[in-house]
């Protein structure tokens, strides 16, 4: 996370930092995935397919004007992403405290559901990274945007990939 604020805070560093994050991430992601496909064999490779799916899908629906990015669509996806937020640290204090109330929503059906509704905002904030990198591209901007465009959209697909991966577990179980 830090080359990620790095980043944000010095744009110029994005055709270095950039690969560097996507290096340390495919690592990490690497140690994550194998736990889980030990524990839930196949579930990696579903979890691929289902992104790649919704990757695909999601860039027809953007590029055919389906959706459309506007300014209120990207202030809603604020809004749901800062949800998400309060909902992963929220999961992460019960889980340090050792709480099983909020264990309890989160496994079964509306884990499940929970999940969907994560991955639909993951889902929709690639589409607002599509439609930066689409508008960096247009305009006269600096090279270095191509990096912080690729690393937003990088930054998506694995938040979208892992949602994917919780959501096959809960299925599983």
């Amino acid at each position: 996370m830090a080359l990620v604020w790095v980043t944000v805070l010095m744009k110029e560093w994005a055709p270095f930092t950039a690969p560097v994050y996507a290096v340390v991430q495919g690592v990490v992601v690497g140690f994550i995935v194998a736990g889980m496909e030990q524990r839930f064999p196949g579930i990696a490779i579903k979890a691929v397919g289902f992104t790649v799916a919704i990757c695909l899908c999601l860039m027809v629906a953007y590029r055919t004007g389906l959706i459309r990015v506007t300014e209120s669509f990207n202030k809603k996806l604020v809004f749901a992403t800062g949800g998400v937020l309060i909902y992963y640290i929220a999961s992460i204090t019960f889980a340090l405290r050792g709480g099983h109330t909020f264990s309890r929503i989160t496994g079964g059906i509306p884990g499940v559901v929970i999940s969907l509704i994560i991955i639909l905002i993951a889902g929709m904030s690639l589409v607002s990274n599509f439609d930066f990198a689409v508008q960096r591209s247009k305009e006269n901007f600096p090279k270095y945007m191509e990096w912080y465009s690729a690393l937003g959209l990088l930054l998506t697909l694995v938040w979208l990939y892992l949602e994917a991966l919780k959501l096959f577990s809960k299925a599983r179980k």
